[in-house]
């Protein structure tokens, strides 16, 4: 009895000489790659968007003050704000809107601040940029949720003061100095101590 020759083909196909067949390079794939890249270019930005406070100066050079956009709007109580009108204080801009779980925190931290500062030091501005969806009374209703002093809070019609301003996210607090002049820009919220510390730079 002989054992099979396994080595010979089909009929009319080559002997293969018991050789195995050499595979084909493996296709490297490209998702894997690209998955890392991505992955590493999100976590470069959440470190600077966590670091980016302190970087607080803004402006052209090194560290320069720009003169902030004018503001002329509308309060959601039917009175005006006037950023012009408010030279010699310093001026606290906070992006929100009333749907916005997340600005709550530092919505209540300027309240603290503006009732243990005196009237003359600090004025705070709380810009609702939900303009489609918000409307006056939910923007009151927000404040009152988060136990605010008197403060001015608008709605940014249009977008302008957010385009004047480069606002790109909600939560983006802007501090501007007694000359008028754009003195910090923080895009991470701010607790009372921060908040404190921003004035004090601005000062």
């Amino acid at each position: 009895m002989t054992m099979q020759d396994t080595s010979r083909g089909a009929p009319g196909e080559p002997a293969t000489m018991g050789v195995a067949p050499v595979p084909h390079p493996a296709r490297r794939p490209l998702l894997l790659p690209l998955i890392i890249v991505l992955t590493a270019l999100v976590g470069g930005w959440g470190v600077w968007q966590a670091v980016n406070p302190l970087f607080a100066s803004v402006g052209p050079g090194h560290g320069t003050r720009t003169a902030a956009p004018s503001i002329a709007v509308r309060t959601v109580d039917g009175g005006h704000f006037s950023l012009a009108a408010q030279r010699g204080t310093v001026v606290v801009v906070y992006s929100m809107a009333a749907w916005c779980i997340a600005c709550v925190p530092e919505a209540i931290a300027l309240g603290q601040m503006a009732r243990a500062a005196r009237a003359s030091d600090v004025v705070t501005l709380l810009v609702d940029e939900s303009p489609v969806s918000d409307t006056p009374a939910a923007v009151r209703a927000f404040r009152t949720r988060t136990r605010a002093p008197a403060r001015s809070w608008v709605i940014d019609r249009g977008g302008a003061i957010a385009r004047a301003y480069g606002v790109a996210a909600l939560e983006t607090t802007i501090v501007i100095d007694r000359a008028g002049r754009v003195a910090g820009r923080y895009r991470t919220p701010l607790d009372v101590d921060a908040l404190r510390r921003a004035i004090g730079r601005a000062t």
